[in-house]
């Protein structure tokens, strides 16, 4: 059992009333934790653990797993927890990312001089005659 500091403050002089007061208790019974009187974690410093939740996504984090929340229809849920175990299989990640890929990702935007340069040409005329236009008379 850790004892307090005996700093000489009045902190600890009343932590340390605390704590023989407590002890008492507990030869009969009582443990002393009445609601507002949480001493032990204030008083030593204890903190609570990580909850396996927590530890869960912070281990999922480290692997390169992003958590992503997503609203769909009642009647789509199912389609995407399956497409989110797939990326998340190894044996299936794959093969469903490039599906996904194909399907949803716009192709990449190509510009009109490149769309012209890579144009099969052949049997284009693109030579114009010199024309000086029509008379006009004025």
């Amino acid at each position: 059992m850790r004892k307090f500091n005996s700093g000489g403050t009045r902190a600890s002089a009343e932590g340390s009333a605390l704590f023989q007061t407590i002890t008492s208790l507990r030869l009969f019974g009582i443990s002393g934790m009445v609601s507002g009187n949480n001493v032990w974690t204030k008083a030593q410093g204890i903190t609570r653990a990580k909850s396996t939740l927590a530890t869960h996504r912070a281990r999922r984090e480290q692997q390169g797993f992003v958590r992503v929340e997503v609203n769909v229809r009642k009647e789509d849920a199912s389609l995407v927890r399956g497409v989110a175990f797939a990326l998340s299989d190894p044996a299936r990640q794959v093969e469903a990312r490039r599906l996904l890929q194909q399907r949803f990702l716009q192709p990449a935007r190509v510009s009109l001089k490149a769309l012209l340069a890579s144009a099969p040409l052949d049997g284009i005329h693109l030579d114009r005659d010199f024309d000086l236009g029509r008379d006009v008379d004025l």
